[in-house]
């Protein structure tokens, strides 16, 4: 299975609250589509209303995840994926040998 990583942003109002959200999602290509698929429903959807930022985040967060779109099927590893490693690596080389922990480790988002 090939993976990589990809930022990806979501944005969330709450009518005098809004908040945007990235985070470095690490999967294969079909995972990153569908985590991109959500954050952009989500953010069209939630982002937009909140006062006075949610439209401003909602523009910048679309804007960034179609920008980034195209890393999901990057055939070398993506910087976002390098971060992830770095971030990670003490765990990854402690649990190497136990695939259920690796992918426990890889399912943590940084963001």
């Amino acid at each position: 299975m090939d993976l990589n990583a990809n930022m990806i942003v979501t944005v969330k109002s709450y009518v005098f609250f809004t908040q945007y959200r990235p985070q470095i999602v690490v999967g294969s290509p079909e995972a990153l589509r569908k985590t991109w698929n959500k954050a952009m429903t989500t953010t069209l959807f939630a982002g937009w209303w909140g006062i006075p930022w949610g439209i401003v985040y909602t523009i910048k967060g679309v804007g960034f995840n179609l920008v980034n779109k195209k890393l999901s099927h990057a055939t070398a590893p993506t910087d976002y994926l390098r971060t992830f490693v770095r971030t990670k690596i003490g765990e990854i080389e402690a649990y190497k040998n136990d695939p259920e922990k690796l992918r426990s480790i890889i399912a943590r988002r940084l963001g």
